[in-house]
């Protein structure tokens, strides 16, 4: 089976043509990546511009795959990420990333309901999440913030760009938006409404498994015949994480890299029950759970 990975990072976007076979060996037949410039505007400021992703992504899968036909196409992207849509899919922002340090300007807004909202989403109150940058962009938009549409995490703009599909995992949505709640699976009323929005807003959500189909024009310019089927996947940790452990619950995975990682498999949704609200809790697959955190750089260790 040929497998053909799409990541987006913070820094690099990356693409690798995969080969599994029949006694589980796995071969990386080639990779790609390409760097994303940040755009910065102003000071604190850490976005994306999604076009720019659009380009690498076509680049990067067109010099790997090179003719072949893969199997699937494979998708994992970071946490933290938001972007804003209208009703004809058309970006009104870039992707605001979670090295933007803009949202702190209203996390007060938040602190009242911290404890609350993290028992039910599991995560505590940092600026870093998508409920904060939802109240950041409507004081900075204004009355212009109405021709807002959608609001996509990193994971949601890739299957839209891919397949035409508004969807994300529940993975990279319980890590994203501090908006789903960890024990439903649905999008959290509580959080709704403090961000002030509608959950059709939001994307559908699925587990990693979901399967959507790449999009004919798309299909046609990366040189496939076939349709290809586009496989919905995790956020970056927890596909690391996914295949560490076999998605087993009681084991602990910890990366460093350029930031560190320490989490666990659990198979209930366990919070901190102090109010220091130390660790963050995010859906993982199949009624599991990710408990534990991370630092933004490593080298702290």
């Amino acid at each position: 089976m040929l497998i053909t990975s799409i990541d987006l990072g913070t820094t690099n976007v990356k693409v690798a043509l995969i080969k599994f076979y029949e006694d589980s060996r796995v071969e990386v037949i080639k990779s790609l990546s390409q760097r994303v410039n940040p755009v910065q505007p102003e000071v604190n400021s850490y976005e994306h511009d999604p076009r720019d992703i659009e380009k690498h992504i076509k680049t990067l899968v067109k010099g790997c795959v090179g003719g072949v036909h893969p199997d699937a196409i494979v998708l994992t992207s970071y946490l933290f990420g938001l972007l804003l849509v209208d009703e004809e899919m058309n970006y009104l922002s870039n992707i605001i990333t979670w090295m933007d340090e803009r949202p702190y300007e209203v996390l007060n807004e938040v602190l009242p309901y911290s404890k609350e909202l993290y028992f039910r989403t599991g995560c505590p109150p940092l600026h870093i999440y998508g409920l904060p940058k939802i109240i950041w962009f409507k004081r900075r938009l204004g009355s212009e913030f109405r021709r807002v549409k959608y609001l996509m995490d990193s994971k949601a703009f890739l299957m839209n760009f891919l397949t035409g599909e508004y969807v994300t995992d529940l993975s990279t949505a319980s890590g994203t938006y501090q908006l789903l709640n960890l024990r439903t699976l649905k999008w959290d009323d509580l959080g709704l409404t403090i961000a002030g929005v509608d959950e059709g807003s939001l994307p559908g959500l699925h587990e990693g498994y979901y399967v959507g189909t790449l999009r004919r024009g798309l299909k046609e310019e990366l040189g496939f015949n076939d349709d290809i089927p586009v496989v919905l996947g995790l956020f970056d940790g927890a596909s690391m994480i996914y295949g560490a452990t076999g998605g087993l619950s009681g084991l602990g995975v910890v990366n460093l890299g350029s930031s560190a990682m320490i989490r666990a498999v659990t198979s209930e949704a366990t919070v901190d029950p102090s109010p220091l609200m130390t660790f963050q809790t995010y859906y993982f697959i199949d009624k599991t759970w990710l408990g534990g955190g991370a630092i933004n750089n490593a080298g702290v260790v």
